[in-house]
């Protein structure tokens, strides 16, 4: 059922700031939708009204498949994508609107990175990569206890981010803020990106009223969205500075996605 109203808003409000303090080590949409669909396993698809918004939330592969693939061509991202998202991005590539008269251009800018010609380039950063990740390990011991998932996981982000800024920038250390503690650690650029992920959500959890309005994504509220920003303009400023050392460079046999799309003018 979809509610709608101002009564629903109040409603769902107190619901996503009980849920916040409920679960703090959970994702709360996760509990919602749990309760929602009165059981362990959530329903393929529910709705709800959300601060201000009416909502359909998707559980099952099958329908984010049809959404992001056969009717990819009608869909846009939503203006909150880009509000939650600050400031980590603003009117990037990944959130921007479709009708922007920049996107199309700078799209089929990116695509120039994934050419037929560029596959075999890319096959093997990610397999040097991967080798790297399994060598590190195999240099702390012959018996490691770990959890595969989360291995697997902090693999996949390796890969990601050497694709993306290119061979051995994943591997870089930079400080990074707990958003529940606040305690800093030295973590390699690929797990601040996975974390920054999760980060996300947890800020949303933490402070509900970045649902509400656009004025409370961009300033610190609680310690949670200080913590978030200081992660934020951390990595920012550190892919900032890859950026202008391969402006500087200029290899055009690069196959990262930076060097890539610096070669055009829409970037």
């Amino acid at each position: 059922m979809v509610f709608s109203g101002p009564l629903a808003f109040f409603v769902d409000t107190i619901k996503m700031t009980y849920y916040s303090f409920a679960c703090p080590h959970e994702i709360g949409f996760i509990k919602v939708v749990q309760d929602v669909g009165n059981g362990k396993n959530p329903p393929p698809a529910t709705g709800m009204h959300v601060a201000g918004m009416v909502t359909v939330w998707f559980c099952a592969a099958k329908y984010l498949e049809e959404i992001f693939v056969t009717k990819n061509a009608f869909y846009t991202k939503h203006p909150i994508e880009r509000a939650m998202s600050k400031p980590l991005l603003y009117n990037n590539i990944l959130s921007m609107d479709t009708d922007d008269p920049t996107y199309k251009k700078k799209r089929k800018a990116l695509s120039a990175a994934f050419l037929k010609s560029k596959m075999t380039q890319i096959v093997d950063m990610a397999k040097q990569t991967a080798l790297k990740c399994f060598a590190d390990l195999q240099a702390k011991g012959d018996e490691n206890t770990l959890d595969m998932n989360m291995y697997t996981s902090t693999v996949q982000a390796h890969i990601i981010v050497t694709l993306m800024a290119g061979p051995n920038q994943s591997f870089k250390t930079l400080e990074y803020t707990d958003l529940n503690s606040g305690e800093t650690s030295q973590i390699t650029l690929a797990e601040f990106f996975d974390k920054l992920l999760t980060d996300i959500m947890i800020r949303l959890m933490k402070n509900p009223l970045v649902m509400t309005h656009e004025y409370f994504t961009d300033h610190e509220v609680f310690s949670t969205d200080k913590y978030y920003f200081k992660n934020c303009q951390t990595i920012r400023s550190f892919i900032g500075s890859i950026i202008d050392e391969k402006k500087a460079v200029k290899d055009t046999n690069a196959s990262d996605v930076i060097s890539l799309v610096l070669q055009d003018e829409n970037y």
